[in-house]
C-alpha cells in the first residue's frame, strides 16, 4: 500500500485509539528548551509507552517541569502534526491537546517517537506547529479526533457514489475560485479532516469528510487545494486508499 493511504489510514484509525507513529529521522525535535535525542534507527528509545502515560499522566511532569492537571488534557481532542519526508515517509510527530474551556490558550505538546513520548511541553496554541529546525517535505495536520464533526452523507444533497461525477462538476463549477469559507458554510463544517502543507508552495489542501451510513471507510471526501483563501482545485475520492496521492496533488500544483 501507498505511504499516502498508509498515513490516510492512520487518522482514521487514530480517532478512535492511539496512532503508534514509527518515525525514521536521526533527530527528533523537542520542546522549546531544545531537548533531542540523537540515535539511529536500532536504538532503543528513552521515553514512556502511552499506555504508561495514560496510567500515570504526572509522568509528564519530567518533561515540561510544571504542574498540570495533565490527565484532564489527555481526555482533549488532538490535533496531530505529522511530518513526512520527500518520500512520504513519517520523520516526526507531534501530539497537541487543548481544554476548550480552558481561561488561556496553553496546550499540552507530546513529541513521538516510534511508540513513545520522548518530550512534552506546556506552552500555548495559536492553532499552528513552530516548525522550525524540521527537516520536512509535507506537514501533515490530522484532525481525525474530531471526525465525528464531518458532514453526514444523508444531509448532504448530492450522490457522491453513483453520481460522482455529476456531483464533482457541480461543486467545481460552484466552488472553484471561490473563498474557502464559502465551501465550509455550505457543509456546516469548520474544520478540516486533513491538512497538507508544503515548504515548495504557499497552497495547501484541506479534506473534508461525507460521512456515510455504512461507516467511515465507505466515505467519500471533497479535497480543495487552497490559495490566500480562496479555492483553486476541488475534486472528490474514497476517504479508505483514495485515487489521488494529496501529497503528488499538491505538489502538481506548484
Amino acid at each position: 500500500m501507498k505511504n499516502y493511504k498508509r498515513v490516510i489510514a492512520i487518522g482514521l484509525i487514530g480517532a478512535v485509539m492511539l496512532t503508534t507513529v514509527a518515525c525514521g529521522s536521526e533527530e527528533v525535535k523537542g520542546a522549546d528548551n531544545n531537548t533531542q535525542i540523537e540515535s539511529n534507527e536500532d536504538a532503543e528509545i528513552v521515553g514512556y509507552s502511552f499506555t504508561e502515560i495514560q496510567e500515570k499522566p504526572e509522568l509528564l511532569k519530567e518533561f515540561t517541569k510544571m504542574d498540570a492537571d495533565y490527565k484532564a488534557y489527555l481526555e482533549k481532542e488532538i490535533l496531530r502534526a505529522i511530518f513526512l519526508d520527500e518520500n512520504n515517509n513519517l520523520t516526526d510527530a507531534t501530539n497537541i491537546y487543548t481544554l476548550p474551556n480552558a481561561e488561556d490558550s496553553t496546550a499540552l505538546y507530546l513529541y513521538m517517537k516510534k511508540d513513545k513520548v520522548i518530550n512534552g511541553k506546556l506552552d500555548e496554541f495559536n492553532g499552528m506547529v513552530n516548525t522550525e529546525g524540521y527537516e520536512y517535505d509535507t506537514l501533515v495536520y490530522d484532525y481525525g479526533s474530531n471526525m465525528e464533526k464531518q458532514a453526514k452523507e444523508s444531509d448532504f444533497p448530492y450522490d457522491l457514489v453513483e453520481k460522482r461525477e455529476d456531483a464533482q462538476k457541480e461543486l467545481k463549477d460552484q466552488f472553484e475560485g471561490k473563498s474557502l469559507n464559502e465551501l465550509q458554510d455550505f457543509l456546516k463544517v469548520y474544520t478540516p479532516l486533513y491538512k497538507y502543507m508544503r515548504k515548495d508552495t504557499d497552497k495547501t489542501l484541506e479534506t473534508y469528510m461525507i460521512i456515510s451510513e455504512v461507516g467511515y471507510t465507505a466515505s467519500s471526501t471533497i479535497n480543495v487545494i487552497v490559495k490566500n483563501g480562496k479555492i483553486t482545485k476541488l475534486y472528490i475520492d474514497d476517504s479508505y486508499q483514495p485515487e489521488n496521492d494529496p501529497v503528488s496533488m499538491l505538489k502538481d500544483e506548484k
